[in-house]
């Protein structure tokens, strides 16, 4: 049942087309004004200035009337925006831009006495690598051209009397130029201007069969390339008047050529493309008397715009179109036009109101509107408002079936994050290290790392712009940098292009797990004793061998004299060992430290203080201009070390605060914890852990 109702869809609206492309639209001799007359009054059209070429004589006025209500609606500017079965006309490689495979159908009438119905239908089939075929059947309406404003040859007429009309006399002489507003009579310069459109540009009918293949040049397909291959014929109710003979069979082979390039925009949801369309580049046809044209190719070039989400679940598209027609026998007006257009599609491209305007430069413009409602469906409705030799305007309605096609996937980033190790304890010093990955070949625009307690709540988040860092390392704080406790845990590493795609890591989990204290046996506490008194009982035992030995040199060298010859004399007043440097003293003594920027960090003042129980303190206040914790405490460990370099065990211990925001992060460590660091003989972990580390006031753990 599915497939008879598409087969409906299918073929109901090409019998249509096809019964409605038998009607009778030919031009009968006495629809047109006297062409005799015409030739009297200027002769063979090749023999006045301002007849076109013969290739824009006899058959290709290009200004025919494009296919597709939508782009018709868009007033004709549709070249790079081009997303459905109609850039078969407009850029046969917007058919690459398709997600489904399409049956279009198209028809409409201009309401005019000279203006026979015009269609399209079209059909295409899309590959899983976006290739497109398309098979079509355009039957393009070419309106009559434009006349100039002024007559020009050779001519030999003085006055006549048609009906309706009184005697006319054409000022100048044979050979001169007169404009058609010297002719005396609105009738008669109305009959000429007529007669002179069909004369040199008449109206007519096309009828093209053509075969389109589309595919993408690129691998993000950015970059697409289409070809038409076309049978070109008049249509069987085309008659061109030549001598008062008809002339009904002209064919021959053409082909047309579209490129589409869009540039990928850092948002997700806005595009900017590119659209040229090269039709007719090789197109030949031949009339039944032998005579060979070559088409002159017309070369558009089209800058669109589409962005989502303008409004609320709608999307914007905009074009622009230049257009120039390779002809040197067509009046410089003629040859170039520039149409703009633009659609807003609503609730998720369910309704798609539109308007567009085409600039004919020195001739009268025109505007055109229209509306879409896709569903099943899509059904395209256009109005062209009239044109300068226009009595009303046009009407123009698309059908369009969508079905099948390939399923569009977006590539998304290359995401990989894990753990090490996957159980770990904080309070006892130890850290968890996440290794990250992510790439894209469009690049990557933000990533975050999110760690959840087993309630699924978010306790700790790492996010950045641009690509993650290698690895980071955590020690088991939340949000406020507070030790969490024992647990299970999880975590999630996402990533986001620079088109807006994200790829997430499975979710994976973690556990902090801080192990029991083993209870202490008595026997272990009493070997232990053994042992410290033992390693007691070696020492001592080593220091009397030490001084016995030292007795004896000290004895030998004192009955030896000539050792002391050479001594320098001694102070009467021996020097105490000072416990810190003379800089470092005299700077205490002054009550206040100057040091240059450690880590570019200025301290504008550091102070030994002294507690009210006699303890000194070395002091350091100072505002950072880090934000990640784990730098702020190297940036206070260069302090310390760096201090107690110099002031050494002559103060009891070292307060470092770091201000940031309205956060203080402080550290207190230990005299010989300090000087321990400061000479090496301690790691950066192992400082941290014998110092206090609190943030406004809580303790923290320095391990993240």
């Amino acid at each position: 049942m599915q497939r008879l109702v598409r087969s409906c869809f299918f073929w109901v609206p090409i019998l249509a087309l096809f019964l409605v492309s038998t009607r009778g639209y030919g031009f009968a001799q006495n629809d047109i004004p006297d062409f005799n007359l015409a030739n009297e009054i200027w002769g063979n059209p090749q023999n006045y200035g301002q007849s076109p070429s013969p290739a824009a004589t006899y058959f290709a006025n290009p200004l025919a009337i494009g296919m597709g209500a939508r782009p018709l609606g868009m007033g004709e500017a549709f070249t790079a925006i081009a997303d459905e079965e109609s850039a078969v006309w407009w850029n046969p490689a917007g058919l690459t831009q398709m997600d489904t495979n399409e049956v279009h159908w198209m028809g409409g009438d201009r309401v005019m006495v000279d203006a026979p119905f015009s269609g399209f239908a079209s059909a295409s089939y899309m590959l899983d690598n976006r290739m497109v075929f398309a098979l079509s059947y355009e039957r393009p309406y070419h309106p009559i051209g434009r006349y100039p404003n002024v007559l020009g040859g050779s001519y030999n007429f003085s006055s006549q009397v048609w009906s309706g009309a009184g005697p006319v006399v054409i000022p100048g002489g044979g050979g001169s130029s007169v404009p058609f507003t010297s002719i005396t009579d609105s009738q008669v310069q109305d009959f000429l201007a007529e007669a002179y459109r069909y004369w040199i540009n008449p109206p007519f009918q096309e009828d093209d069969y053509v075969l389109t293949f589309a595919t993408p040049l690129s691998a993000d397909e950015n970059f697409a390339f289409g070809i038409n291959v076309k049978y070109i014929k008049n249509d069987p109710d085309y008659v061109y008047l030549s001598n008062n003979s008809l002339l009904n069979n002209v064919s021959g082979w053409g082909a047309d050529l579209g490129f589409l390039y869009k540039v990928p925009i850092m948002n997700y949801g806005h595009t900017l493309s590119f659209g040229l369309d090269l039709r007719d580049v090789a197109s030949q046809v031949k009339f039944d008397d032998g005579r060979e044209i070559t088409i002159p190719p017309v070369s558009t070039l089209g800058v669109g715009w589409s962005t989502r989400d303008f409004f609320h679940h709608s999307r914007l598209n905009m074009d622009a179109d230049f257009s120039y027609i390779n002809d040197p026998g067509l009046d410089p007006s003629d040859n170039h036009r520039l149409n703009l257009g633009a659609e807003m599609w609503f609730f998720h491209d369910h309704i798609g109101p539109r308007a567009g305007y085409s600039f004919l430069f020195d001739q009268p413009n025109r505007a055109t509107v229209g509306i879409s409602f896709k569903y099943l469906i899509s059904l395209d409705y256009a109005y062209q408002f009239p044109e300068f030799n226009e009595q009303t305007g046009s009407h123009w309605f698309s059908v369009v079936f969508h079905w099948g096609g390939p399923k569009r996937s977006i590539p998304l980033p290359d995401v990989s994050a894990t753990v090490d190790p996957p159980i770990f304890a904080p309070r006892n010093g130890e850290v968890a290290t996440f290794a990250l990955a992510a790439k894209s070949k469009n690049g990557i625009a933000r990533w975050t790392l999110n760690i959840l307690n087993s309630n699924n709540e978010v306790v700790k988040t790492y996010q950045d712009m641009g690509t993650p860092p290698d690895q980071i390392i955590w020690g088991g704080e939340d949000k406020t940098y507070r030790p969490l406790p024992d647990g299970d845990y999880t975590f999630l590493f996402t990533a986001t292009d620079n088109l807006g795609a994200s790829s997430s890591t499975p979710v994976q989990t973690l556990k902090i797990y801080t192990p029991p204290v083993q209870p202490v046996q008595a026997q272990d506490i009493q070997a232990l004793l053994a042992l410290i008194k033992k390693q007691q009982t070696d020492e001592e035992a080593g220091d009397q061998q030490a001084l016995a030995l030292a007795r004896t040199g000290l004895r030998a060298a004192t009955q030896n004299q000539t050792l002391f010859n050479n001594l320098p004399a001694v102070s009467k007043a021996p020097v105490a060992p000072a416990l810190v440097t003379p800089a470092a003293q005299a700077a205490a003594a002054a009550g206040s430290f100057s040091y240059p920027n450690t880590n570019e960090v200025p301290f504008p003042q550091t102070t030994i203080a002294t507690e009210p129980n006699g303890q000194r303190s070395f002091q350091v206040d100072y505002v950072t201009g880090q934000t990640m914790p784990r730098y702020i405490l190297g940036d206070i460990a260069d302090i310390v070390r760096t201090s107690a370099q110099d002031a050494g065990n002559s103060v009891n211990d070292y307060d470092v605060r770091a201000r940031y925001g309205n956060r203080v992060f402080r550290l207190v460590a230990p005299s010989d914890v300090a000087v321990n660091y400061s000479r090496g003989f301690i790691t950066e972990n192992q400082f941290f852990n014998g110092s206090a580390v609190t943030l406004d006031g809580n303790p923290i753990s320095p391990n993240y």
